[in-house]
């Protein structure tokens, strides 16, 4: 699109096309050589990671902590469930024993 706004405004197309072309790389370029560059030390971190993890008994213990927190997780959401279930049946008893018929039937305070 900018190369028709320039084309169409000057009828220069090789030089247009040409400024097109260098601006792309002033910007594509630099992006390019950083990835490159990000690349290299991402592949070198997960190769230390890798490295680190399958010495000794690493791994295991991430894998039994990954486990006790599983367990703990599902035990909380259990004892939510059971919780919120009982607190609500409890208000729900409390809120039919206080209707308008009930309350009509309490004595005024003198």
């Amino acid at each position: 699109m900018l190369q028709k706004d320039l084309i169409g405004l000057y009828y220069k197309t090789e030089e247009s096309l040409f400024m097109l072309v260098v601006g792309y790389l002033i910007i594509l370029l630099p992006l390019s050589l950083f990835g490159s560059m990000a690349r290299k030390e991402v592949e070198n971190m997960l190769a230390t990671v890798i490295d680190l993890l399958s010495k000794g008994t690493n791994l295991e213990r991430l894998l039994y902590g990954l486990w006790i927190t599983i367990k703990l997780s599902l035990i909380s959401a259990i004892l939510s469930v059971i919780f919120w279930n009982t607190f609500w049946a409890f208000f729900m008893v409390i809120k039919k024993s206080c209707n308008k018929d009930n309350l009509s039937n309490i004595p005024p305070n003198n």
